[in-house]
């Protein structure tokens, strides 16, 4: 006998909430030549199960704040599933402001799945189409974005582990000094594969990024400096793999960088 938990209100965000099965039997039975009827057997109950969904947890980072004309600017979009089951077919969407759209990121872009360590790969994931595809619309003063959209069986995202995306854009040629805050965030995903036709769907909508929690979408700021020179110095921690790093703890090791453009 299979049944199928449903797709009810009452059991949508319900993650972490249990519930059982009893099965039930009557039966007949002639018992000192007199027929009893509808006797009930000793009711069976499953142990307690729990309600899983995946849940996905987006943090956007570079290892630049300060940026010139015409520099690279290196982005990583971390996609964590603090779920219990498999996150599938997730889509990225990255709001890239007005003065980082001329240049086209596409060809920058690579993706990897890692188990929650970040650094055991689970799947380097091909571009083009085959475990994932890129949409780029920009080209024009206005805010631009850029999309990944996973497609193959691959690119499931299973319970603590992290889609790591990077890629690289550039401030527009001619623009004046100012901040540029990208936001980028898992604005759809799903609870099973394509196959599966009563698959859960998981629709988000960005807003600012709320960089000051921990949800499905993040923000990051970099400051241009689009005349003369400015000289920066950054620091990493090696230890924590914070960066830019804001505090450290004694023993980490630190890496520092000087940058002059």
């Amino acid at each position: 006998l299979t049944v199928v938990l449903d797709n009810i209100p009452t059991n949508v965000n319900m993650a972490g909430a249990q519930f059982a099965n009893t099965a039930k039997m009557w039966f007949d039975k002639t018992i000192n030549s007199t027929n009893m009827v509808d006797l009930q057997a000793h009711p069976g109950t499953t142990p307690p199960m729990t309600i899983i969904e995946p849940n996905l947890v987006v943090d956007k980072t570079s290892p630049t704040s300060n940026l010139n004309v015409g520099t690279p600017a290196p982005y990583t979009i971390s996609v964590q599933n603090t779920g219990g089951s498999d996150a599938w077919n997730t889509t990225i969407t990255d709001n890239i402001p007005a003065g980082m759209c001329t240049y086209d990121p596409s060809s920058t872009v690579t993706a990897q799945i890692f188990e929650s360590d970040g650094v055991t790969l689970v799947e380097d994931l091909q571009p083009n189409g085959e475990d994932f595809s890129v949409t780029w619309n920009g080209g024009s003063p206005s805010e631009c974005q850029l999309s990944l959209q996973m497609i193959s069986d691959a690119t499931k995202i299973g319970p603590t582990q992290l889609l790591i995306i990077n890629y690289q854009t550039m401030l527009d040629a001619g623009i004046s000094s100012g901040t540029f805050t990208n936001v980028a965030g898992a604005t759809r995903w799903f609870s099973a594969a394509s196959s599966d036709t009563g698959r859960r769907e998981y629709d988000r909508t960005l807003t600012n990024g709320t960089p000051d929690l921990m949800d499905f979408q993040d923000a990051y700021t970099i400051t241009a400096a689009v005349q003369g020179y400015y000289f920066l110095k950054s620091v990493d921690d090696l230890t924590t793999g914070d960066y830019p790093a804001k505090m450290a703890f004694a023993g980490d090791r630190l890496r520092y960088t000087l940058q002059m453009d």
